[in-house]
C-alpha cells in the first residue's frame, strides 16, 4: 500500500521523493482516485502546501470563518439552524454574523483539528479542479461548526459572492461543491466567454456534480438522496460525450483565469 507521502504526490502530480513539487496546473493531470483524505491534508500541511495562494492561514490550520458572534473577548459560534439560505450566506461577510477566528488558542480546540483539515482536504482537491481552484476562497464561507445533520451542506450566493458551508455532515466536500459554483459565475461574468456555454449542460447543477464526481474522487457518491439523484442525472446527461469538448474548454478558461490571476506564483 502506498504511503501517504507518496499519496500526496499523486495529488499533486509529482514523483514520490523529496517535498512535494510546486503544483502542475490541473488540467494536465490524471483524475483524483479518491477524495483528499485527513492524512494527505496532514502531508500537505507539513511542507506548507498552498504557499503563495493567500489561503495559507486556512489551509494551514491557522484561520478559520466561522458562524458565531463576539461577546467582548469570547466567540461563541452559532447554528445557521432556522435562518434562510439568503440570510446564512449574507453572514459570510458581516463580522456581526461569522469571524476569521485563531484555531491555535485553547478556546478553539474543540473544533480546530476538524477546520484545519477540512480546509486542508478542500484546498488539495481545488488544486487538482480548475474551476473550483478559481473560485475557491475560504475567507469568503462561513462554517457552520454547531448544526449537526443539516438538510444542507452548503450554499452559495452569486448576488454576495459569498457561501455558507456546514461541517456536521459525514462529508468535508461542501466548500469545494460551492467553490465550483463560485468559479462558474466568475466565468460567466467574463464577456470574452460568451459561446462557452453553448457546449455544456443547461443546469449549473449538472456540471458541478459532473465536476465532483470526474475531477473531485467523487465524494458525494453515497450521499443523502438529493445529493445520489444530481450526481446521477448528472453522470447520465453527460454520459453520451456531446459535452466533452465543453467540459474541457471550460477547464482550460478557468486555468486561463487562475495564471493571469496569479501570473508569477502557484496555481
Amino acid at each position: 500500500m502506498a504511503g501517504i507521502g507518496d499519496m500526496f504526490t499523486r495529488l499533486m502530480g509529482g514523483a514520490p521523493a523529496g517535498p512535494p513539487p510546486p503544483p502542475m496546473p490541473a488540467a494536465a493531470l490524471p483524475p483524483m482516485e479518491g477524495y483528499p483524505t485527513p492524512e494527505d491534508a496532514a502531508y500537505a500541511r507539513k511542507y506548507d502546501f498552498g504557499y503563495g495562494t493567500g489561503n495559507e492561514p486556512y489551509t494551514q490550520g491557522n484561520v478559520a470563518r466561522v458562524l458565531g458572534q463576539q461577546y467582548g473577548k469570547h466567540f461563541e459560534p452559532m447554528s445557521a439552524d432556522g435562518m434562510k439560505l439568503s440570510q446564512v450566506t449574507s453572514l459570510a461577510l458581516d463580522d456581526q454574523g461569522s469571524r476569521n477566528i485563531d484555531l491555535r488558542t485553547p478556546d478553539t480546540a474543540p473544533v480546530s483539528d476538524k477546520l484545519g483539515t477540512t480546509l486542508a482536504q478542500a484546498a488539495l482537491a481545488a488544486n487538482r479542479m480548475p474551476v473550483a481552484g478559481y473560485g475557491y476562497d475560504p475567507g469568503r464561507a462561513a462554517i457552520d461548526v454547531v448544526t449537526d445533520d443539516a438538510n444542507i451542506g452548503g450554499a452559495y450566493s452569486p448576488s454576495k459572492d459569498s457561501m455558507y458551508v456546514g461541517t456536521g455532515g459525514p462529508d468535508p466536500s461542501a466548500i469545494v461543491h460551492e467553490s465550483l459554483h463560485r468559479g462558474l459565475k466568475k466565468l460567466r461574468d467574463d464577456p470574452s466567454l460568451k459561446d462557452l456555454w453553448r457546449n455544456l449542460p443547461s443546469k449549473e447543477e449538472t456540471i458541478v456534480r459532473y465536476l465532483m464526481a470526474m475531477q473531485g474522487g467523487d465524494p458525494e457518491k453515497g450521499g443523502g438522496p438529493v445529493d445520489q439523484r444530481q450526481r446521477e442525472e448528472a453522470l447520465r446527461v453527460t454520459d453520451s460525450g456531446i459535452f466533452k469538448d465543453g467540459f474541457r474548454n471550460l477547464n482550460r478558461a478557468a486555468e486561463d483565469a487562475i495564471a493571469r490571476q496569479r501570473p508569477g506564483g502557484p496555481r
